[in-house]
């Protein structure tokens, strides 16, 4: 079933978009919890699904302190196991800007650029959500070239 026509004029962003696994979607200060990011995640993973590009299509939903963990190997533990659970979805991390937070932060970063390049075949989106310059300043702080991965 294809989405209302309202959601329909979306789809010229998404489709250009589709050749990228990691988007940065924004939110202003004055939005509330309630601003449809699941919904437009939901949507955008049935069109990659129906275009052939994700196997599943369904949204996982994180945010980024459950990719963090406190003790030595955890964050890695963690952040593979999510990007596992992920494969042939649309990874959603709400908050995406706590990975600004620590070491354990760059390191869930550095391992999510290593699983998720962008190549063809790839079976996984990725989209960080967030204040935008919150997301942009924890792209400088963790490594200046992440900004590449991201549109």
């Amino acid at each position: 079933m294809l989405p209302s026509t309202d959601c329909l004029s979306a789809i010229p962003a998404l489709v250009r978009a589709l050749s990228l696994s990691f988007v940065v979607a924004s939110q202003s200060a004055y939005t509330c919890a309630t601003t449809g990011k699941t919904t437009v995640a939901q949507i955008y993973g049935r069109i990659l699904r129906a275009l052939g590009l994700l196997s599943n299509g369904s949204v996982v939903l994180k945010s980024g302190g459950d990719l963090i963990s406190g003790h030595e190997g955890g964050t890695e533990e963690a952040t593979l196991a999510i990007l596992e659970n992920a494969k042939g979805k649309v990874l959603v991390i709400d908050e995406a800007y706590m990975l600004d937070s620590s070491n354990y932060g760059k390191i869930a970063l550095d391992m999510i650029v290593s699983k998720v390049m962008g190549s063809p075949g790839e079976d996984i989106a990725v989209l960080l959500l967030g204040y935008e310059d919150l997301i942009m300043k924890m792209l400088n702080n963790q490594n200046p070239g992440l900004k590449r991965y991201f549109t």
